[in-house]
């Protein structure tokens, strides 16, 4: 009985059909039916997806480019021009395929080098430090920018050669300017110590040390243009950001507003990132404009298109709104490539008020905004309702308000606040704008 179980048993396993899996069908698939790469062998050429996934060989004829003929399926017709190949190091590589009866596709191309990658020596690099500081690998066998095998994060670990102390930066970019090269950059905090570093790329689990350092030195001045917000009590103080701030240098602030002289004020130095003054008390709450010096000579903001604003509000409370400044429909002028509502001294009643407002509350649905004038000779109050539309500027995303100015409202010069609140919280008034204002 035995053997016969064993007899039975082998010719069922005999009859078995060999198993075949069935292809893995992709939206690739779909769309081509052969690719082929000069020098590189099909089963290193996979279709995933809507990916086109490469491995070069060792022995890659190529360099960084790849030499691609591809048959397309049905009526699809390829659209990307191969004739020259495809230059992949460090590139966003996509081939695309048209079609009468469907939409254009756009199939995204990783290639991994069979050699590993590496950091390019090209010598110490200085870097200076800015606002805005970008640093630089130059990378050798990286590939394209989208990476294979898929997902590894890139990220650099810059070494403080002096301190031992370490930053990481996850946010890279690569891209390619030189043939066959990798760009690997990140930007650095303006707030970086000057000094030497030792750069490492970490890649898929690989990690590699550049064998240069980089050498990065405090560069020109930058101070920040505002504005700056504070609370008037004890503790109110004026903190000016920057970047390069040297300790040779002699810094002040000159702060006046229609209500109070100007006067000037030495900052203190907190290192090379900030500048501080204390707020005295005869700096009451309101809007103020501020100018900076530098060794006696006024420091010019760089790119600020705004220098008409107020640069110092300080407040009572912290959802106190502010009144920055007035203007009119007919105002509405263009800043560079924006439009702006400019400033004015002078209102004429022909038209509505346009109020700049700064509140928490403004973007509510149920905000309450409103505007209070008070006639600087009688001391009448007269309170305005804002009505629609209101507007926002280009650019800058600020919000203004559109009040018409009642009837009631005599001619006259006028001090002017803000009223906001919303649905479940009081009422706040701002304090008076930092300008008496006349209607007409």
């Amino acid at each position: 009985m035995k053997k016969l179980f064993t007899l039975v048993l082998i010719t069922l396993l005999g009859c078995k059909e060999e198993f075949t899996p069935a292809p893995v069908f992709s939206f690739a698939d779909l769309v081509i039916r052969s690719i082929k790469i000069e020098g590189v062998s099909q089963e290193n050429i996979v279709l995933k997806n809507d990916r086109i996934m490469i491995t070069l060989p060792a022995d890659y004829p190529s360099g960084s480019n790849l030499r691609v003929s591809i048959e397309p399926k049905g009526d699809f017709r390829l659209i990307s021009d191969l004739s020259k190949g495809i230059a992949f190091e460090g590139q966003d590589v996509y081939i695309s395929f048209a079609s009468s009866t469907h939409d254009p596709v756009h199939f995204p191309v990783y290639v991994k080098p069979a050699a590993p990658w590496k950091v390019k020596s090209e010598g110490v690099s200085e870097v200076f430090i800015s606002r805005y500081t970008e640093l630089a690998l130059t990378m050798q066998n990286f590939g394209t920018a989208r990476s294979y095998p898929e997902n590894q994060h890139v990220s650099v670990v810059l070494k403080n050669l002096e301190t031992g102390d370490t930053l990481r930066f996850d946010q890279t970019s690569i891209f390619s300017d030189t043939p066959g090269e990798s760009k690997l950059l990140f930007n650095v905090p303006g707030t970086i110590l000057a000094a030497d570093y030792q750069a490492t790329v970490h890649r898929g689990g690989m990690s590699i040390t550049a064998p240069d350092r980089i050498s990065v030195k405090y560069g020109k001045l930058e101070l920040s243009d505002g504005p700056w917000g504070t609370r008037r009590d004890s503790s109110a103080e004026l903190m000016v950001n920057g970047y390069n701030i040297y300790p040779e240098n002699t810094y002040e602030v000159e702060i006046s507003n229609g209500f109070f002289p100007v006067k000037k004020y030495r900052l203190d130095r907190k290192g090379y990132n900030s500048l501080s003054l204390k707020l005295p008390a005869e700096i009451t709450p309101g809007n103020y404009n501020t100018k900076l010096f530098v060794n006696g000579k006024e420091y010019e903001p760089q790119n600020y298109p705004l220098d008409f604003l107020p640069e110092l509000y300080v407040k009572r409370t912290a959802n106190q709104p502010a009144l920055v400044y007035v203007s009119q429909e007919s105002e509405f002028k263009p800043l560079g490539d924006c439009y702006y509502f400019s400033p004015v001294a002078t209102l004429s009643r022909k038209q509505n008020l346009i109020a700049y407002i700064s509140a928490d509350y403004q973007n509510h649905p149920n905000a309450t905004i409103r505007m209070k004038l008070v006639n600087a000779q009688t001391r009448k109050e007269f309170i305005l309702t804002t009505e629609k539309p209101r507007f926002t500027s280009m650019c800058y995303i600020n919000q203004f308000f559109s009040f018409p100015i009642p009837a009631v409202v005599e001619n006259g010069t006028y001090e002017a606040y803000a009223i906001s609140g919303s649905e479940g919280f009081d009422l706040e008034t701002s304090e008076k704008m930092g300008q008496l204002v006349r209607i007409e």
